[in-house]
């Protein structure tokens, strides 16, 4: 009786010793987790303000580029009226000439 008693006593103590290695290996996994929800986290901030950044950085581009198309456009403006004012120019010089030389 006493035997049979201590055979069971002892099975007990080894299924008690397993579901102690599982809880502790739970605990190791949930430690695990928890490290891993935090540093899920951080990169979760980190994305939001690199989106941020890149939308700041797109709207300072697209303003960028918008002044570049208006001094083409101006620089192109100058240019029009630097060939209209020659050809103007080279127009009355040639008038003056012809004036000059039909008196």
């Amino acid at each position: 009786e006493n035997g049979k008693l201590m055979a069971q006593l002892v099975a007990a103590n080894a299924k008690l010793k397993q579901k102690e290695s599982r809880c502790n290996e739970l605990e190791n996994h949930c430690g695990k987790n928890s490290v891993l929800n935090e540093e899920l986290e951080y990169l979760r901030e980190m994305n939001a303000s690199l989106k941020r950044a890149l939308s700041a950085a797109t709207d300072e581009n697209q303003k960028l580029r918008e002044e570049v198309r208006i001094t083409h456009k101006e620089r192109r403006q100058v240019k029009d009226d630097d060939y209209g004012e020659s050809k103007y120019n080279i127009s009355q010089q040639l008038q003056d000439e012809v004036s000059f030389l039909c008196k």
